[in-house]
């Protein structure tokens, strides 16, 4: 599921579960029957998920574009440049090292 099919997805959550809720109170007011509401929320819950939770193929119709996997020489370099770029030092980092050395 791409991120255009999870905002469809949650759209439908929503309205779905809100017209359910709705027909559910309405017919169980009018009928004076709790069990009716309750089986008609339970109903639209299962009706739901089941359009809402499967990766349907309608829900993947904007898919990402990835980039190209790196060889194991690009993979180190960037593995180094990123340790280097962690351990690097920093202002930040200077004035805690020298606080705690005065202190």
């Amino acid at each position: 599921m791409d991120f255009e099919g999870q905002r469809v997805a949650e759209q439908w959550l929503i309205k779905l579960l809100i017209a359910f809720a709705a027909v559910g109170f309405l017919a169980g007011y009018l009928t004076s029957n709790f069990a009716l509401m309750a089986y008609i929320n339970a109903a639209g819950l299962a009706i739901t998920t089941l359009l809402v939770v499967p990766d349907w193929p309608f829900f993947r119709r904007h898919p990402l574009n990835w980039l190209p996997p790196l060889n194991p020489a690009q993979q180190q370099a960037a593995a180094s440049a990123a340790t280097a770029v962690a351990a690097a030092p920093t202002p930040a980092k200077a004035a805690v090292v020298k606080s705690r050395k005065q202190g």
